[in-house]
């Protein structure tokens, strides 16, 4: 999840959807089932052998040396994800912060749908236009509490829905 969000920064979904397939090709493992053939997300080794180029090659741009970083500090580091589920809010936003590549919208993306961190409430392009459109540019999270996240989907529906400009 990390990664993807990484690859999130600047790009659309069909994009993102692209590079992660592009990624998975080139350096997941091979599974055939029912006569189709699939590839699984890179493990972090994996993902850390490829070149800077390489990963450029997957249509990830600036985001190829971040990925590159990232991937090799947590295969370096045997970085355990599961071990962070323990963490504050506070204390997982730093670690988190520590990924290159990883900004507050990324790091908010991944305490909201990997850790259930429902009070991470991620502002992309979508929800700053609803923010400035509805909200006079303020933002409206802190008011939830804890429903940020939860709140902050319904608005990210609501602005793609409604092509938000």
């Amino acid at each position: 999840m990390l990664i993807t969000f990484i690859i999130s920064q600047r790009k659309s979904i069909p994009a993102i959807r692209s590079s992660v397939e592009k990624l998975c090709l080139a350096a997941g493992k091979e599974i055939t089932k029912n006569g189709r053939t699939f590839y699984t997300f890179p493990s972090p080794s994996a993902l850390g052998k490829l070149s800077v180029n390489e990963l450029k090659n997957c249509s990830l741009g600036y985001r190829a040396a971040y990925i590159h970083a990232t991937a090799r500090m947590i295969a370096r580091e045997k970085i355990s994800f599961t071990k962070m589920e323990t963490l504050s809010d506070k204390e997982l936003t730093e670690k988190l912060l520590l990924f290159p590549g990883a900004g507050i919208k990324v790091v908010n993306c991944i305490s909201l749908f990997a850790y259930h961190r429902t009070a991470a409430a991620p502002v992309d392009v979508w929800i700053g236009r609803v923010i400035q459109k509805y909200y006079g540019g303020i933002s409206p999270f802190p008011s939830y509490g804890h429903a940020a996240g939860i709140f902050q989907q319904y608005m990210f529906f609501y602005a793609q829905a409604k092509k938000l400009k």
